[in-house]
């Protein structure tokens, strides 16, 4: 009876993956030191992130703006 191999997953030889944020529109994609260098919208508060998850907020959601326009949005870590 044969048996089938698997190759592990590439996080569990080479660790997480780096950060990074796509643009669903121009899919232009961000590693952290260049979402941080692009202009910020706004900051949406616990508060208001809270009402749509069933875990408690620890993070704040941070709106920048694409070099094309385009609002992106990630959790504060």
């Amino acid at each position: 009876m044969s048996q089938a191999t698997h190759a592990a997953p590439l996080w569990v030889v080479d660790g997480p993956a780096p950060w990074t944020k796509g643009c669903g529109v121009c899919r232009r994609s961000y590693d952290a030191g260049a979402w941080d260098a692009l202009p910020a919208v706004d900051t949406l508060p616990r508060s208001s992130v809270q009402p749509h998850l069933t875990v408690p907020a620890r993070w704040t959601v941070i709106l920048r703006r694409c070099t094309c326009g385009a609002v992106l949005a990630a959790r504060s870590v």
